[in-house]
């Protein structure tokens, strides 16, 4: 193509009259438009070829071997150098443009095959951490499925002998009762830990939640010689969420402050729903969290109390999580624990 041009063009500059110094005026100047683009077509190479095959196409012409051209030497002169010139200068200019190009195209592949990279390691390493986590839960539930298996065995075998007077025969029964609840309960909070389960969200009465909650804990809690509060609950404090789950999370929570303060104690239920976040604050005047347990607290299958299985608050901490809000506990300056849900306001209805 630049080549038919410059022919072309070659051809009417010749042909045109001498006396006249409009037309080839413009022949002189068309003779850039190949020349650029075949510096933008070819690069480098280009535009010094057709520079030259304009240099020399219009040379004779230039110097009146073949026809005249009108036009002062010195602007023929210098109409053949800026043809070069041009030439050179738009080739290199393309040439630059295209290195920048290949190398921009090279770091875009690098820059993708990093990420490809990366994502298989995170993938990877998601893996990993996965079947750790499934490794640790799988022997912990081991651990505590054997202790009342072990206990459900061993009456078994006592219990096969005939000759076992009634009352120890009542009290090997009972301890079957007992190992069987508990191994009914570890296995329970292990499946709603483990189970992924969807909220199923809608208006919930939080307040409600925790009026309801210290009814049913109050006869187990004064048992126990622990006295509930509540406080905050006057009114109704209305969240989204899963109505059933944030009924387990404020009974685990309750039910864990009543464990740590029986034996003469108070527990606090309260809510706050006027700020931001809204929150819920569970407090009991028992012995506190040890130093060395605070960061091990949600964690399944960590427990300090004799008999506990370690669900209940990891189970709570799951609840607050997929409502969008976050667990924390503390001591209290004036001694024992304090729990605190906050859940966003924007989670509010």
């Amino acid at each position: 193509m630049p080549a038919l041009l410059i022919v072309a063009i070659s051809i009417a500059h010749y042909t045109a009259s001498a006396s006249a110094h409009i037309p080839h005026d413009i022949f002189r100047r068309l003779y850039y438009l190949p020349i650029i683009l075949a510096a933008f077509t070819y690069g480098l190479r280009g535009g010094v070829a057709a520079a030259l095959a304009t240099t020399l196409c219009y040379l004779p012409h230039a110097l009146g071997h073949i026809s005249h051209d009108p036009a002062a030497p010195v602007d023929k002169g210098l109409e053949l150098l800026l043809y070069n010139v041009v030439g050179v200068v738009t080739g290199l200019l393309v040439e630059r443009e295209r290195r920048e190009q290949r190398e921009h195209e090279q770091t875009a592949a690098t820059l993708r095959a990093s990420l490809e990279e990366r994502r298989a390691l995170e993938g990877e390493l998601r893996r990993r951490e996965r079947l750790a986590t499934v490794g640790e839960l799988t022997a912990a539930l081991a651990h505590e499925i054997r202790n009342p298996l072990g206990s459900l065995k061993g009456a078994a075998q006592i219990l096969a002998d005939p000759t076992l007077p009634a009352a120890e025969r009542e009290r090997l029964l009972a301890i079957l009762g007992e190992e069987s609840g508990r191994l009914d309960r570890v296995l329970t909070d292990f499946l709603t830990l483990a189970r992924d389960r969807k909220v199923r969200r809608a208006p919930v009465d939080l307040a409600a939640c925790v009026r309801d909650t210290v009814a049913l804990l109050t006869p187990e809690a004064e048992a126990k010689g622990v006295a509930v509060q509540v406080e905050g609950v006057e009114r109704g404090v209305e969240i989204s969420g899963d109505g059933d789950l944030l009924r387990q999370l404020v009974w685990n929570l309750a039910r864990n402050g009543v464990e740590a303060a029986q034996g003469g104690g108070e527990v606090c239920l309260r809510v706050a729903g006027d700020g931001d976040p809204i929150r819920l604050i569970v407090e009991d005047t028992g012995p506190g969290i040890a130093a060395a347990d605070v960061g091990r607290l949600f964690d399944p299958f960590f427990t300090t109390r004799d008999g506990g299985t370690g669900l209940g608050l990891a189970i709570c901490d799951r609840i607050a999580r997929d409502h969008g809000a976050t667990l924390t506990a503390e001591n209290r300056p004036e001694g024992g624990a304090r729990f605190v849900v906050e859940l966003p306001v924007d989670r509010a209805v």
